[in-house]
């Protein structure tokens, strides 16, 4: 699962890939730190967040779901990044294919081979 969080809108957008009933236990402690933030800048009103459940691709297993969540900041960065709706612009409900899984999993390994140093 992934959360979005747009301060500007007071929304946060949730990406979940197995679509599951969950509890968000970071839900409260987010909208706590969310009202804190606001009461800085003397703000009382619209203080508080607006929780969105967003359409993604749905994973057919339980084994993929890290990759997803890179695949889903992958998708949004370099294909939603001025995006002013998040749930209009990004509505695939299909799972990824293998080909681009694979994609997400050469870029970490190529950025981890180039940035990491190797304790011998």
């Amino acid at each position: 699962m992934l959360l979005v969080l747009c301060l500007s809108k007071r929304e946060v957008y949730i990406f979940d890939s197995q679509q599951k009933k969950r509890n968000l236990m970071i839900k409260e402690p987010l909208n706590n730190a969310f009202r804190s933030y606001k009461r800085l800048g003397g703000q009382s009103k619209g203080t508080k967040l607006i929780w969105i459940p967003a359409q993604c691709a749905q994973q057919p297993g339980s084994l993929d779901c890290g990759y997803y969540v890179m695949r889903f900041m992958y998708d949004i960065i370099m294909n939603h990044g001025n995006s002013q709706d998040l749930t209009k612009d990004f509505s695939r409900t299909l799972p990824y294919s293998p080909e681009e899984i694979n994609e997400v999993k050469d870029f970490w390994a190529d950025y981890f081979m180039n940035n990491v140093e190797f304790l011998a």
